[in-house]
């Protein structure tokens, strides 16, 4: 019994160890942008955590976020994937990265940057910087990045609306860890479509 005793209360401290060193990930801020130029000279759509309007079907928009690991310990990696709702809490759709037009939102290219470009600190965040990626199709998540306790980095996707959104609809936009939610969202990105831009 003593021996089986040790064991669990072995196990029971390296799973508390595992915890303490888990990335706290915080979606923190978020900015709009015209697919008008490079990853560091194209045009801001509005502020900082402001949300768009009137925004038309088949057109480029880029979005940019910033991601902050607050855990305590330990550096973790983020992939960090586009994702949308028709509410601020869920359920969360990948932003697709096929061309069918089957879905609201659907990832571009852009002759503006590559996919996977290195980003720049354009977007505020807490703690030190670290590059990000810049994502296009055929991709809606960027490629791991480590960030470790108290550092940022900014991610920018590219994509537009299809036929299937709908007209006056507001949408919300947040990035997952690879379909893994953050750990805290203190800011999502909010667009509202076009009026009669209809199914």
């Amino acid at each position: 019994m003593k021996g089986i005793r040790r064991i669990l209360v072995l196990m029971l401290i390296l799973m508390g160890s595992q915890v303490a060193g888990a990335a706290t990930f915080v979606q923190e801020h978020y900015r709009w942008r015209n697919d008008d130029g490079s990853e560091s000279a194209a045009s801001w759509k509005a502020a900082t955590d402001t949300a768009i309007t009137g925004v038309t079907r088949g057109q480029n928009i880029r979005l940019r976020f910033t991601a902050w690991n607050n855990s305590a310990s330990g550096g973790n990696s983020l992939t960090a994937r586009l994702e949308y709702s028709t509410g601020v809490s869920g359920p969360w759709t990948p932003v697709s990265t096929a061309s069918d037009g089957l879905n609201a939102f659907e990832m571009t290219t852009t002759a503006n940057y590559a996919n996977g470009a290195a980003t720049t600190a354009l977007l505020a965040g807490s703690g030190a910087f670290v590059a990000g990626k810049m994502v296009e199709s055929p991709a809606n998540s960027s490629t791991a990045v480590t960030l470790a306790t108290n550092q940022y980095s900014n991610f920018e996707y590219c994509f537009k609306a299809t036929s299937k959104a709908r007209g006056s609809t507001a949408y919300y936009f947040r990035m997952s860890n690879n379909g893994t939610a953050l750990t805290t969202y203190s800011k999502i990105a909010q667009l509202t479509m076009a009026a009669g831009e209809a199914n």
